[in-house]
Formats: C-alpha cells, structure tokens, sequence
C-alpha cells in the first residue's frame, strides 16, 4: 500500500504524540500551518522560461527539523 506525503507525516506525528493522549483535528490543522509557513520561508523561485517554479532545498528542511528538536 502506498501512502501519500501527508499521510507519512501524519503517521510519523501520531507516533510522536502516541502516549500524549488523544490527537485531534486541531492537531492537523496546526501542523499543516507550520508545514505552510516553513514552505514559505524556506522557499526560493527559479525563474524559467514558461514556469514560476517554488523550490526547497531538502537540507533547510533537515535543518529546520533539527533546529525544532533543540528549542
């Protein structure tokens, strides 16, 4: 079976919270905003002909993930 991006992360937060208690539609709702604003302040636009093309580096997110970890 294959699962998309957002169910992965989804499952892997869930693992994180299991012994937290329940994990509810807030839950979602606040981490799909902090996906939204680490998408927008890591993003970078390549400027190609016919595209508008969004672009982040996996390392920023690697990055911004160990820099949580440490807060």
């Amino acid at each position: 079976m294959t699962v998309s991006p957002a169910q992965a992360v989804w499952v892997a937060y869930e693992q994180i919270l299991e012994n937290e208690g329940v994990v509810t539609d807030t839950d979602k709702k606040a981490l799909a905003a902090a996906i939204r604003v680490a998408a927008e302040d890591l993003q970078y636009r390549l400027f190609l002909p016919g595209t508008d093309a969004r672009v982040v580096d996996a390392q920023a997110i690697f990055n911004l993930a160990n820099e949580l970890e440490a807060l």
